[in-house]
């Protein structure tokens, strides 16, 4: 019984790990709303329909989550800094309502999107266990870094992954 118990919590604490996406995998696919009923697809955000995307930030995060609120700045640095050479900044929410995402944004001057992912099943998919999670992906919609957890240097991890794509050219 004892064996069985301790096999048990190794394989709860092993999860994330078996479902984790590593660097050169294909991001799963998605089709979720924003917090205006939009649907999007990871199809259009990245991929053959994406041609004006060659670097996406996907970030899971939540309103009540600290770190994300801190990253949040980031993003929106980002998105501005880098749109004209094809960066795409989308958030994904984790299990909230429209109207709390909506005033989020509103709030913060987030201008891309926010999708919701509200029974988790996204986040599930891209092993997301703890927030905040920032997947870099390229324009094949394959993962190229994974950022776990709040990261005091995120916009200088984020920037060095933005400009090995865009050839060093800054605007």
């Amino acid at each position: 019984m004892k064996k069985l118990f301790l096999a048990f919590i190794l394989l709860i604490l092993l999860a994330p790990a078996l479902i984790a996406l590593e660097p050169g995998q294909k991001i799963p696919g998605f089709s979720l709303r924003d917090y205006n009923g939009v649907i999007h697809y990871s199809s259009n955000i990245c991929g053959e329909k994406a041609k004006d995307t060659k670097l996406l930030i996907l970030d899971f995060f939540a309103t009540h989550c600290e770190p994300c609120k801190k990253a949040l700045p980031v993003l929106v640095k980002i998105q501005e800094k880098y749109k004209g050479q094809g960066l795409k900044v989308v958030l994904v929410s984790f299990r909230e309502k429209e109207e709390t995402l909506r005033e989020f944004a509103e709030k913060n001057g987030v201008t891309f999107p926010v999708l919701m992912d509200k029974y988790g099943e996204t986040a599930q998919a891209f092993g997301v266990f703890g927030l905040p999670r920032t997947f870099v992906v390229g324009p094949d919609c394959v993962l190229k870094k994974q950022i776990i957890g709040e990261q005091k240097n995120l916009e200088e991890l984020l920037v060095r992954e933005i400009e090995g794509v865009s050839g060093g050219t800054k605007k």
